[in-house]
């Protein structure tokens, strides 16, 4: 990977997750579901296989806006941008990001990564479409989302 890595930097008002996923037939109705942030949201999310020989990434979910893609002369509309970082320490965020808008199945991707780089960020739109309706509808859902009360050290 020859892009820059920079320091992830978390508000103090992050809510911090651990992700686990319940069994598959338990999927729930989650793509291009999208609700409004007012804060930041963190997730430690298991791979569904071990990639640079890492069996866990970071989730970042940060309220932003954007412009919709059908709609150029409108104002822009609540946006969620979603960005990957590594665990260790310090914490950093692999480049580029994902960005879900509410017209249900938008999804824009930073094109100027390389794959797997893009396909890893396609990747976290969809779990973050998932965690948002976990949160929204725990019952419903086939993640548990259990909160981390502080930074783990490190």
């Amino acid at each position: 990977m020859n892009h820059e890595l920079r320091e992830l930097k978390l508000s103090a008002d992050c809510q911090k997750f651990h992700l686990a996923m319940l069994p598959a037939e338990q999927t729930p109705e989650a793509h291009g579901y999208f609700r409004e942030l007012t804060g930041e949201i963190s997730c430690v999310v298991p791979l569904p296989v071990e990639i640079w020989g890492l069996s866990e990434l970071g989730l970042l979910l940060s309220p932003s806006r954007a412009k919709l893609p059908d709609a150029p002369d409108s104002s822009a509309s609540p946006a969620i941008i979603v960005q990957i970082f590594l665990l260790y320490s310090p914490r950093m965020l692999l480049p580029g990001h994902s960005t879900l808008l509410p017209e249900g199945d938008h999804i824009g991707l930073d094109t100027a990564v390389p794959e797997p780089l893009l396909s890893l960020h396609k990747w976290s739109a969809s779990i973050a479409e998932q965690v948002l309706f976990a949160l929204d509808r725990e019952e419903e859902s086939n993640l548990i989302l259990s909160r981390i009360s502080s930074q783990p050290p490190g």
